[in-house]
């Protein structure tokens, strides 16, 4: 058959736009063909469903909801547009297919339009392109803008009626189209008087050309949830089918998609009010409730494809909860779909002549920089979100996608330092045990032992010092960890795999053999932890995790083969038997610090009959007695985890050592620790349980004492051994290199840890830059640091000398020396117990430390406040308040709430775009700063800063005016105000604020600040304004006195509230220690006064014969002394008493003897001798009766004001050189150093 080829004219057509809407349907208003998806609509059956807004599989006609929508929109607009439009109602009657729109407000213009000659509301809804939006230099915020929108409803439809009212005129308007818009009848005008305008629209649409016989039930609900779309975005009130909905409720409109029981108000986050044109609510949908679909509108416009609005506001609260989790879990990093897949965004955003990708208007294509405002995700919203436990499952998600792909052990990882068993890599393999040694020297201990059990089954791994607490960490860390990947591949462990059996296994032991100290009691535990956290069937299994017993301490008497030698494998089991036995005089103690202080034989010693020296660790069945204690005992532990614990004891007590969630419960722990109960050595099956609660525990009670001081002295044990090596090396009159020192306190005080520690601290306790010590009782004679970088720049200990500083004395009283409990260890005598200086130094020099279920931080104060105080104690009176004080902080120190004080930088404002900073806070080191500046000039903007701020800032009222210099101590009451609320900085507004900063210039020294920084114009103010200057540029920082604790005069650890509350507790000891001493020195003086009165007695005795010290000679002269034993027989039958010239607190140490005569030399037998020893015994009476008179809190204040006397000198002296100093750096020559912003360049 011929094909009848199409003419010209067929072929290319032109048609009028009218008739191109009609044939071309989808460019308009989309497909006019049915079509069957998912839809939100409103569900009227809520009872069934729970939700009034449901997604639900529909069929319905894109094109007839989109006419429907448009007409929808223009009454939603023309309530933005007029603020009299009040109302908008919106009837379908679904019988007859009829919709009704109608809105109040100013009607349309009845007037003939000049230009068109036709009635204006005859044009905009009867005439093609035409519209109110099409002046391109407003900026409209409505839906419309093409100038199609009611016109494509009335091509659309067989009956579209248009009615208004304008009041204006006083004339109402009706005109009827038909058959497709291209009937129109003629306007109906007609004069009214005293009535409200209006404006209302009327049309049936063309079914036919939908293909649809009327409005569907499905397509009824499609647009009722459209009208209350409409409802959410205007402030109108909205009427469907005569009935009100919800008014303007941004919240409301949002319940409406959950059903309550699934979704609670603590899984929404809201932010509808720090943005008049934007509103958005963030909701946590663990159920998956709306299935992954965020809902968005613009100017009333549903985009249901969303659009740059959706993305902008997703992307920041992504940027910022990615870096929350961040810090969260260090190392953890989550891909941005990661946190989108868990969450849905609803937003209602006013937008500036939006543009669409089609005139459907779906999909929201206009740019960010065009919106005609900008939406800053809040630090509120951000807390609120977390709050809903997204982030939490967001990383719990994470975690469990890096441990599914941790798989087998770590292959990676080449074991380079392993010296495997020999059968450890064929089927019998399981039968080897893998010794973990706690460093290399140990393990070269273990491999001398391998000469007595063999290689076959036995293969050694060094451990690197400390396991990680694999609960506290996040599986990327984990995956990243080479030594833990090693161990898990040595042996041979799939990730999370249940062993039933050890076959298969490449190891079926893991022996540890570790320091016999605290130290090597956290090894072990936290190798437990670690195959009890992934694989806990082999924890249970007996002898999986074994340790070696090897000495911590070897008691030796006399040599040879008659020597015997008493080993202790644990410090509490050598201090019984040294306390049964004389306090082991006689005996040599060697203290092995390390596996590596044994001998080559003695390490073979520990392999000889190994199975008698291994313990091997059991998890046996827990009683009821048992878990009642440790659920009395528990402030963590719920009743739901009761079932579980009375199931396992040793599974409690692995999580109470490791697992963070148990912090109180540790506490209460420590709290109970009793050193009298310790394990069993002879024991060789011990429990989990057992070696937590009487092993581990020493551990976590040392890590403490080493990490926080007591409120006696201030010190922590390592300072205390300075101190007292010091005082020992007597060095206040000569230096002493720090080396040198450090070697002879490791000597004398017994100092079992790494010197590079000891040299750390000494160099801390003689560093005096401001920040550091307030009072430093060492001298720094070298460079021992500066608040350049903190002190982290001191040079190293072999260069730099230290020496005691005088003033020292007046504080540690020498008088207080022999009334002190001091510690022995290996049978010396080493520094007390605490000291007893006359003020309290915890308040004198920054305390900070952390240790195991507690941490310490206490703010340091000047010390003229503290005497002033202890003064006021000692005469009955109210402490009075004290504040944070650092020396020769020229800054400002201010309380901002309970226990909270911020120190703020100097700085002074040069002009309109310029600050000049004289001194950074407490805690700003010179370099950090200047990186910080550094980075914000290479990113050109002010983002995140610091920590979120945790107080709300006073917004500020006044601006700059002209160039006026602001002192920093006589700062306006805005900078003030700024100053003491903004504790730290917040984060800010918009990763892209602005680019703040211009330039700056620094011209620091080692001791003096000096930045200068210029802002671009109006920045300054801008910042000021809003009360962020000092928390965006780092200008303040915190300083709490919430965390205080410290360790009491009987050992336990005490939480402090307040200054006031150390200050009293510190004088009520110190005045019991006057007492000591004062009631120590009388009966020493009196003593003493006894002896001088019995010497003075033997003198005159001899002067005057009645004791003869020499026989008779030839012609009268002096013969032969007699002997020592003649002379005592004579002065017992003067009964002359016996006297120990050593004088304790506690104990006489020397027996009673005449030692105090048989001493006195023969030169001191005279008149003018005896003359001395009367005027002395004068002297000693005088001394008992001043002191007999005195009370302690007058010895006190004495010694109070001779310190103040000469803190004053120390004073003068210390800020002297301090000020000479820097003016010496201010007539520098040192060329400054300035920097650009990059935009700048």
């Amino acid at each position: 058959m011929v094909r009848e080829s199409k003419s010209i004219e067929d072929t290319y057509q032109k048609k009028t736009p009218h008739e191109h809407i009609l044939d071309a349907p989808d460019t308009y208003i989309g497909s006019i063909d049915d079509k069957k998806c998912k839809m939100w609509i409103y569900n009227d059956d809520v009872v069934d469903i729970g939700s009034e807004i449901i997604l639900k599989e529909i069929v319905y006609v894109p094109g007839f909801y989109k006419i429907c929508d448009e007409i929808f929109v223009n009454a939603r607009d023309h309530s933005v547009r007029c603020n009299t439009c009040t109302t908008i109602k919106i009837n379908i009657d679904q019988k007859i297919g009829q919709i009704v729109v109608w809105n109040d407000g100013t009607g349309i213009d009845v007037v003939i339009h000049k230009k068109e000659k036709i009635m204006v509301p005859s044009m905009i809804f009867g005439e093609l392109l035409t519209s109110t939006n099409y002046d391109k230099k407003e900026k409209k915020i409505v839906g419309g803008k093409n100038g199609y929108g009611a016109k494509l409803a009335n091509i659309y439809s067989t009956l579209f009626e248009v009615e208004t009212l304008d009041a204006k005129r006083g004339l109402k308007f009706y005109q009827k189209f038909t058959d497709n818009m291209y009937t129109k009848s003629q306007p109906k005008i007609k004069e009214v008087k005293g009535k409200k305008p209006y404006t209302q629209i009327s049309f049936i649409p063309d079914f036919k050309k939908f293909r649809v016989d009327g409005i569907t039930n499905d397509m009824m609900s499609l647009l009722k949830k459209r009208v209350y779309d409409i409802a959410m975005t205007t402030t109108s009130k909205v009427y469907f089918n005569d009935e009100e909905i919800i008014k303007n409720n941004f919240k409301k409109y949002v319940d409406l998609y959950f059903p309550k029981e699934l979704v609670n108000e603590k899984m929404k986050a809201f932010d509808i009010k720090s943005n008049d044109r934007w509103k958005v609510c963030v909701v946590y949908d663990e159920t998956d409730q709306l299935e992954h679909q965020n809902i968005s509108f613009v100017n009333g416009i549903c985009t249901s494809r969303g659009g740059t609005h959706v993305d902008y506001i997703i992307n920041q609260v992504t940027a910022k909860l990615r870096e929350y989790i961040s810090k969260k879990v260090k190392g953890l990093q989550v891909k941005p779909s990661m946190i989108r897949e868990n969450l849905i965004f609803f937003i209602d955003s006013i937008i500036e002549n939006p543009g669409f990708d089609t005139q459907t208007k779906e999909y929201l294509t206009t740019k960010v920089s065009d919106y005609g405002s900008k939406y800053e995700v809040t630090d509120l919203l951000i807390k609120d979100i977390i709050k809903t436990g997204v982030a939490d499952q967001i990383i719990s998600n994470a975690n469990a996608k890096i441990e599914a792909s941790m798989g087998k052990g770590g292959s990676k990882y080449r074991n380079y330092k392993l010296y495997g068993a020999h059968q450890a890599n064929v089927k019998n393999g399981w039968k080897c045990t893998l010794i973990l040694t706690e460093g290399d020297s140990a393990r070269s201990s273990a491999m001398s032992g391998l000469n007595v059990i063999g290689r076959d089954y036995y293969g050694i791994f060094p451990l690197k010092g400390k396991l990680l607490n694999v609960r506290e960490e996040n599986p990327s860390t984990i995956r990243e960890n080479a030594e833990i990947q090693a161990i898990q591949n040595i042996i041979g462990l799939e990730y999370k795999k249940k062993y039933e059996t050890l076959e298969g296994l490449k190891y079926g032991k893991i022996l540890l053999l570790a320091d016999q100290d605290v130290d090597g009691s956290h090894i072990k535990g936290l190798v437990m932890n670690f195959i009890h956290f992934y694989w806990p069937e082999l924890a249970k299994q007996e002898g999986f995790i074994q340790c070696l017993n090897t000495p911590i301490l070897k008691a030796m008497k006399g040599a040879g083969k008659k020597q015997i030698i008493k080993v202790f494998y644990n410090i509490p089991s050598f201090e019984e038997w040294k306390e049964k036995n004389n306090d082991a005089k006689g005996w040599k103690i060697k203290y092995y610090k390390g596996l590596g202080t044994s001998k080559q034989e003695e390490a073979q010693e520990w392999f000889e009959d190994i199975d008698d020296k291994i313990i091997s660790y059991i998890w046996p069945p827990c009683t009821k007695e048992k878990v009642d204690k440790l659920i009395n005992n528990s402030t963590d532990i719920t009743p739901n985890d009761h079932n579980k614990i009375y199931k396992d004891s040793c599974e409690d007590a692995i999580n109470l050592a490791f697992d963070k969630k148990r912090s109180n419960d540790r506490k209460i722990w420590i709290n109970t620790y009793n050193p009298s109960k310790y394990l069993d050595v002879s024991e060789k099956k011990v429990s989990y349980y057992d070696f937590i609660h009487k092993e581990l525990i020493s551990f976590t009670i040392y890590a403490n004492v080493r990490a926080i001081p007591n409120i006696m002295d201030g010190f922590k044990p390592v300072q205390r051994k300075v101190y007292c090596g010091s005082i020992y090396e007597n060095i206040y009159n000569h230096e002493i290199k720090v080396a040198q020192l450090s070697g002879s306190i490791s000597k004398n005080m017994v100092y079992h840890h790494g010197e590079q520690s000891l040299n750390g601290t000494i160099v801390g306790m003689a560093q005096n830059f401001v920040g550091s010590n307030n009072l430093n009782l060492l001298l720094p004679n070298g460079q021992f640091g500066t608040r350049l970088s903190g002190g982290q720049d001191s040079a190293s200990e072999r260069y730099i000398y230290t020496q005691l500083d005088e003033i020292g004395k007046k504080i540690f009283i020498e008088e207080d020396y022999d009334i002190l409990i001091h510690q022995e260890e290996e049978n010396k005598k080493i520094e007390p117990i605490f000291y007893v200086p006359i003020i309290p130094m915890v308040l004198v020099n920054k305390v900070e430390g952390i240790g195991m279920g507690y941490s310490t931080n206490i703010e340091p104060c000047d010390p003229r406040k503290i005497v002033m105080n202890l003064k006021r104690i000692n005469a009955g009176k109210k402490v009075k308040s004290m504040i944070p004080w650092y020396r020769h902080f020229t800054g400002t120190i201010e309380k901002v709430k309970h226990n909270g004080y911020v120190s703020i930088a100097n700085y002074n404002i040069i002009d309109n775009d310029t600050i000049h900073i004289i001194d950074l806070p407490i805690g700003c080191w010179t370099e950090n700063y200047k990186m910080f500046l550094d980075k914000l000039l290479e990113s050109g903007t002010i983002s995140k800063l610091e920590e979120k701020k945790k107080g709300k800032i006073d917004k500020q009222k006044k601006n700059i005016s002209g160039s006026k210099k602001m002192k920093s101590n006589k700062l306006d009451k805005r900078r003030k105000q700024m100053a003491t609320k903004s504790v730290t900085a917040k984060v800010a507004k918009n990763n892209n604020i602005g680019k703040y900063i211009k330039s700056y210039t620094e011209d620091c020294t080692e001791i003096r600040i000096n930045f200068t920084i210029t802002f671009r114009p109006g920045k300054l103010d801008e910042l000021i304004k809003s009360g962020e200057l000092e928390p965006k540029l780092k200008l303040v920082t915190k300083l709490n006195i919430t965390n205080m604790h410290l360790f009491d005069k009987d050992g336990k650890i005490k939480k402090y509230n307040s200054y006031d509350e150390i200050l009293q507790e510190f004088a009520k000891i110190r005045l019991q220690y006057y007492q000591l001493r004062k009631d120590y020195l009388l009966r020493k003086w009196k003593k003493e006064m006894d002896i001088l009165m019995w010497k003075i007695k033997f003198i005159e005795n001899v002067i005057d014969g009645t004791i003869i010290l020499f026989t008779s000679g030839k012609n009268g002269k002096k013969g032969t002394a007699k002997k020592m034993s003649e002379i005592i027989e004579r002065i017992e039958e003067l009964k002359f008493p016996k006297f120990n010239t050593e004088f304790e607190t506690k104990i006489e140490v020397e027996k009673e003897s005449y030692k105090y005569i048989t001493t006195i030399g023969w030169s001191s037998l005279t008149e003018e001798e005896l003359e001395k020893l009367k005027k002395h015994l004068k002297d000693k009476k005088n001394d008992i009766l001043i002191l007999e008179e005195k009370t302690v809190t007058q010895m006190w204040d004495e010694e109070l004001d001779v310190f103040i006397e000469e803190y004053d000198k120390w004073e003068k002296e210390v800020d002297e050189k301090y000020f000479d100093l820097i003016s010496k750096k201010k007539g520098s020559t040192l060329k400054k150093l300035k920097r650009k912003s990059k935009n700048d360049e």
